[in-house]
């Protein structure tokens, strides 16, 4: 469409005609855009009565639901998680303390009590007296000196004239206080002496750190020999044992008579020699078979003794504790003083 030149509504470009004619320049107007009619409403809030029919509709309803049932199953499965931890947990078990540790101990110098009571000795009538006090345990001090060896008792001190007077201690010591020598001197044969006689305990004298770590490690050998520890835990196997097999409840007894290998044939003729005893469990097909080697001696089983007997089966105990898995009867050698229950199969 042509522009006209006197058209005020769209605005007008002087030519340069006019230009030169009129001698000026007419302006021309902006052209201001009109505002867009808008396409949708601005964002609202809900009101409470939309918020209503909107959350009462079927969708959030099961939502909920869903929500609700796993809360609870996470509860009642944290529930039932922490009764079965309690449940499968092992039950706090108190060791039991041992009698140095918790036992009163009273230091008794015999020579001073010797002093005061005149040639009279070690009293034992006092023993039941201290107990009652709560006393548990007396060390005698001062017993050994350091330049006199402890089985010399005649050097241990001026007044103590004999060793019955410490036996008699010893003896009477057993049922009412235990008795702790007091030691300055690693020698072990004193050591194993004593124990034999009955001392409960013994006590360094020697204050060094490094001294009585030394002791200790070199008296624990002989210790372990005057323990029970190992009876203890035999006897303790063999009653869960019996506890377990109907076999060592209610089986049958049928003494075997023990032949030992022909290399030994001599060796266990000789009267001097102890026997071997044997005997067999047996309640159905279960069979236990019990050996007691009460001799000095290796006492390896023959091939040919009990042919009927299974040839194989496994340790169920042992004096030692030390024999574990399964075993054959044409290899077993009895150890000196060993006791051995096997169940065969």
């Amino acid at each position: 469409m042509p522009l006209n030149a006197g058209d005020t509504g769209y605005g007008s470009v002087p030519s340069p005609r006019l230009q030169g004619a009129a001698g000026g320049s007419e302006a021309a107007p902006l052209l201001i855009p009109e505002p867009e009619p808008e396409s949708g409403r601005q964002w609202e809030p809900m009101s409470r009565r939309e918020l209503e029919v909107i959350a009462g509709g079927p969708g959030w309803r099961k939502v909920r639901c869903y929500l609700v049932l796993l809360f609870w199953l996470t509860w009642v499965s944290m529930l039932a998680v922490s009764i079965a931890i309690i449940t499968i947990s092992p039950r706090p078990v108190v060791t039991p303390l041992r009698w140095w540790q918790k036992s009163l101990f009273y230091q008794l110098e015999p020579e001073l009590l010797l002093e005061a009571r005149g040639s009279e000795g070690i009293s034992c009538e006092q023993l039941p007296f201290l107990r009652s006090l709560g006393v548990g345990a007396l060390i005698l001090e001062g017993l050994f000196k350091r330049e006199a060896s402890p089985l010399n008792l005649t050097a241990v001190g001026r007044n103590l004239d004999t060793e019955t007077q410490i036996q008699h201690l010893l003896l009477d010591s057993n049922k009412a206080v235990k008795v702790v020598l007091d030691f300055c001197e690693l020698d072990l044969h004193a050591l194993r002496y004593w124990l034999e006689k009955g001392v409960a305990g013994f006590a360094i004298c020697d204050t060094d750190a490094a001294y009585s770590e030394k002791t200790l490690l070199e008296w624990r050998g002989i210790f372990r020999e005057f323990s029970t520890e190992e009876e203890e835990a035999l006897f303790t196997s063999l009653s869960r044992s019996r506890s377990r097999e109907e076999a060592l409840l209610y089986g049958s007894f049928t003494f075997l008579p023990f032949n030992t290998s022909s290399t030994s044939n001599s060796t266990f003729s000789s009267p001097s020699s102890p026997p071997v005893l044997a005997f067999l469990r047996s309640w159905g097909c279960v069979h236990f078979l019990v050996l007691l080697n009460i001799g000095p001696e290796v006492h390896p089983l023959d091939p040919n003794w009990a042919s009927n007997l299974p040839e194989a089966g496994v340790f169920v105990t042992s004096t030692g504790m030390d024999r574990l898995g399964s075993t054959s009867l044409y290899t077993l050698q009895l150890q000196p003083h060993e006791a051995i229950v096997i169940k065969l199969f």
